[in-house]
């Protein structure tokens, strides 16, 4: 799925529109989940928290907004698709069991034309590409002000390094890019510091993605002993 060639994929990111309230509490969720551990008390750790969350907080809660946006309409394009299908399915099994009037094959030819315009508006606009993208970008953010917590301004060489050598050539990664390597400047975190900080991020960070995939898994597995 394309993006317009009139735009570049950065400036349809850039032009998204995102609900303010909608914003605002999507920041006070990221913020809840980063100080949650016991370690946020800690003075030097709360300033470090405090810095680095008035950086990426924005651009991190937009581009998970987005993602789940685009998530949900190609979701509910896709369960429309089969559903329509389903009903074209019945409805010319219908017609042949029950000797009904020809014109119930009208259903199919409808529920068929339903579903080849979905597919084009959904290629056109790029559901499914907007969704990728901006849940990469989102995961990135999510990364680096978690890591930028740790290790302050670091090196930015060796993020971009690794980054390009698992997804290669991506807007996500050049807009991170530029995003990471702006970040606050602060100095190294050492000694007992640096352990209640790297206890605070394992708490707060990668519990955190621990128990969403737990409860992703929990869901999956609820839905197919349902099916």
């Amino acid at each position: 799925m394309k993006y317009s060639d009139k735009v570049t994929p950065l400036e349809a990111y850039q032009n998204e529109s995102c609900d303010l309230f909608e914003l605002k509490e999507k920041k006070k969720e990221i913020y809840e989940t980063i100080t949650s551990a016991v370690g946020a008390e800690d003075p030097v750790i709360r300033e470090r928290i405090e810095t680095y969350f008035d950086y990426f907080s924005d651009e991190f809660a937009r581009a998970d907004i987005l993602a789940g946006k685009y998530q949900t309409r190609y979701l509910n394009a896709s369960v429309t698709i089969y559903a329509l299908s389903a009903i074209a399915v019945m409805a010319i099994a219908a017609q042949y069991i029950f000797h009904l009037p020809h014109m119930v094959g009208g259903i199919e030819v409808g529920a068929m034309v339903i579903i080849l315009l979905i597919l084009l508006y959904g290629n056109k606009v790029g559901w499914h590409r907007r969704w990728l993208d901006y849940r990469f970008l989102a995961e990135r953010l999510r990364y680096g002000l978690n890591v930028a917590v740790l290790v302050g301004k670091g090196s930015a060489d060796v993020e971009k390094s690794l980054a390009l050598r698992w997804v290669g050539e991506s807007w996500c990664l050049s807009y991170f890019q530029q995003i990471w390597q702006a970040r606050p400047k602060s100095e190294p975190v050492e000694g007992a510091d640096l352990e209640n900080l790297k206890d605070q991020l394992d708490k707060t960070w990668l519990n955190d993605q621990l128990g969403f995939h737990e409860r992703k898994h929990k869901r999956a597995s609820d839905r197919h002993k349902l099916i």
